[in-house]
This record gives structure tokens, sequence and C-alpha cells, in this order.
């Protein structure tokens, strides 16, 4: 009976041991053999992995490269044909944005013309009728016209009342030297640069029976001319405002409208009179015919019409120059003029006792033909009294504004004393 291979009392134990390693030798060459396949397939996938990667890089570059080069080719075209080729024509929508934007321009510089033009047409209007308005007031014995006396009026438009101004000054300005040597005040020349005037004058024209005075004054001063023309302004100042004539009430008006280096002021002298001065500083740096090479001239006047002030039931012609003018660093010349007429209301001029009353001088004792003459005294000493006062003044606030050295020099002209009374 045959045994058990897993029987320990059997009798083939070496057969079945040597089967079991020959079996264990052939699945390990096996698996040997798969693992050799294995990785040979493996090491093959990776260099065609390999291989493809390469492929696929050169192609990459080689398409940059060609990318490149035509960017650059189309690059160079567009230079050439922005450089040749027209400006593109304009979408519908931005030109219909210009032509809004445009006619919205000329509409508002249209209506900006049309209100200039109104405005300059009403202008032309006050214009128009100030220029062809009577000269002289309406009274019953008309004033004679001179050569001096020109009756001006300010309108109430600001546009007109602001070249109204501007003319006035400017006439007065341009007729300086005339005025000068029409009322003897010596010329800037070398021969009559020393002489010096310091004079009222009480003129009576037969013809008329009409006054008129005249102030004139001449001097040079050791004065430097930039303080001197400080201490003039304010001079001409206290002048236009009435400090002279001690007036009740005085003031600057049009401040917001009067022309550059212009003041209007107007002076409460009585109940019955108001005066309104239009002075303007004008500088003048040429002075092709003096030679001295700089001036300043102030020059103002009395408006007798102001549309925008009460008329005065007295009144009368007032013009003034002041004239001041460069001799040297230390050196100026100063020259004055000023002319009054008689006054007048609108029934001609006033009596020659109501004249004499204005100035302080009571004619009703004086005989009849001893009237003008004796009127005649008293104003040409009242006038001194007056410009001495001025002067005096004048050359007060020039020592106010002169250096310690100079005040003894700078007042080497003639001074007075203010008078007791003003007029």
């Amino acid at each position: 009976m045959r045994q058990n291979a897993f029987n320990p009392g059997g009798t083939e134990p070496a057969e079945a041991t040597g089967t079991a390693f020959e079996i264990q030798s052939a699945s390990a060459a096996a698996m040997q053999t798969m693992t050799m396949v294995d990785e040979e397939k493996r090491q093959r996938k990776l260099v065609y992995n390999r291989n493809l990667l390469r492929q696929k890089r050169c192609k990459y570059l080689s398409e940059r490269q060609a990318l490149m080069d035509e960017l650059a080719a189309l690059e160079a075209k567009l230079e050439t044909t922005l450089a040749t080729a027209k400006p593109p024509l304009l979408s519908w929508r931005d030109v219909m944005v210009g032509l809004k934007d445009d006619r919205e321009l000329q509409e508002r510089v249209s209506r900006e013309l049309l209100a200039k033009y109104h405005t300059n047409k009403e202008i032309f209007r006050f214009l128009s009728k100030w220029a062809n308005q009577v000269i002289t007031p309406q009274i019953e014995q008309p004033l004679p016209a001179t050569d001096t006396w020109r009756n001006v009026t300010l309108l109430q438009n600001t546009q007109a009342r602001r070249l109204g101004m501007d003319w006035i000054t400017k006439q007065l300005y341009y007729n300086t030297d005339r005025c000068f040597f029409q009322h003897g005040v010596p010329a800037s020349s070398p021969v009559e640069s020393s002489v010096s005037v310091n004079d009222f004058q009480v003129n009576f024209s037969p013809t008329n029976d009409a006054l008129s005075y005249v102030w004139r004054f001449q001097d040079e001063f050791n004065m430097a001319f930039d303080p001197f023309r400080d201490a003039l302004r304010d001079t001409v100042d206290e002048f236009v405002m009435g400090g002279l004539w001690n007036s009740r009430f005085s003031c600057f008006l049009d401040e917001c409208i009067v022309p550059g280096g212009t003041k209007y002021a107007r002076s409460i002298r009585s109940p019955e009179e108001a005066v309104n001065y239009l002075v303007r500083e004008f500088a003048d740096t040429s002075m092709g015919n003096a030679g001295h090479g700089q001036r300043v001239v102030f020059a103002g006047r009395n408006i007798l019409d102001d549309e925008n002030q009460p008329q005065s039931q007295r009144q009368s012609h007032r013009i003034f120059w002041y004239a001041l003018e460069k001799l040297s660093q230390s050196r100026t010349k100063l020259r004055i003029l000023i002319l009054k007429s008689q006054d007048f209301s609108n029934k001609g001029y006033v009596s020659l006792d109501d004249e004499a009353k204005y100035w302080g001088c009571d004619l009703k004792p004086c005989p009849e033909h001893l009237k003008l003459q004796t009127f005649r005294a008293h104003a040409h000493n009242a006038g001194k009294s007056l410009l001495a006062h001025g002067v005096f003044e004048m050359q007060r606030r020039m020592l106010q504004v002169s250096s310690p050295t100079k005040r003894t020099s700078s007042c080497s002209s003639t001074s007075s004393s203010p008078p007791s009374k003003q007029y």
C-alpha cells in the first residue's frame, strides 16, 4: 500500500522536497523575467516621452521665433502706414459732440456780443446826449463862453460816467502847459527855471461885468522828488475835500468806478453851495520839452452838473493844476495855477455885494463907484492869505516826510502863518 507524503511514517519524503524546490525556483525565475520585461518597457517609454518633449520644445521655439519676426514686420509696417496715411475720419458720434460744443460756444459768444452791443448802444446814447447838450447852464443871462470855462456834466450811467471822468481829466492834463503859458506862469526852461511866483489876481471883465480869480505859484525846493510828490498828493486831497474853506461836510464819491489815479470829492461849503471836485494824478517820465526827466501833474476841476447829486443853488467855475518837476536828485520845482470864476446861480452872476459877502467883505457902507475897487483890494489880500495858508500846510507836510537834515532847506521858500479866517 502507497503511503501519504505528509505522513511522517511514509516512505517518500526526499522526492517531495525536491519537487517543491523546483517549483519555487521556477516561480522566482518567472518573476525575475517579468521584472526585466517591465523595466525595459519603462525605459523605452521614458525615451519616447523625452523625444516627444524635445520635439514639442523645438516646435514651440520655432513658432515663437516666427511670431517674433512677424511682430517686428507688422510694427515696421504700422509705422510706415501711420507716417504716410491720412488722419482717420471721426465717427459720427464724435462729429455730433463736436458740433454741439461749437454751437454752445457760438451761442454764448453771440449772447455776450449782443449784451455788449446793447451796453455800448446805451453808452453811445448817453455820450451823444452829453456832447450835444447846451454848453452853458440854462439861466436868464447866459454866461459868456471863454477858452477856460467849460461846463461839464457827469451822467448817471456807470460806463458813461467813467468815460466822462476819463475824458474830463485828460482834457485838463493835455492843456496844462497851455494854461500855464496863458496865465503867465513861467515855462519849464533853463532860462526861467529859477523865477519865483507867488501872487493872487482879481480880474474884471467890463464886457460881462464878471470877476475871475487867479492863484499863481512857482518855486524850487531842496527836496527829493518822491517824498515831495507824496506830500503834494496829501495837499491836493485836502484841497479837494475843502480843507482850506472849512467845509461842513466832505467825502469821496464813486471810488469803485473812477479811473486809475482819479478821485472825486464832494464838499458842502454852505446850504446853497456844494463843490464837486474831480482830480487826477498824471505821471510823466519823458518831459521832453523840459528836459528834467520826471514830472507829476495833479489836474482837477469842479463838476457843475452831476446827475447823481442835487444841483447847487450857488456855483462857480473852479479849475486847478499842480505840476511837480524834478530838477535833480535833491531839488524839485513846484508850479500851481488855480482859477475861479465869480459865483452864479440859475439867474446869472450874483451881484457884487453878494460876491463880496462871500469873501467876507461888506460893501453896504461903501459908495457905489468905489465898491469894485474896494472889493478887489479886499479879495486880493484874502486870496494872498489863503494862498499863504495853503503853502504853509504843504510845507508842513514836507517837513513830516523829509529827513531831519533837509527840514531847514525844504522850507527855504516863502512861508507864512495860517490866516485867522478862511474864505
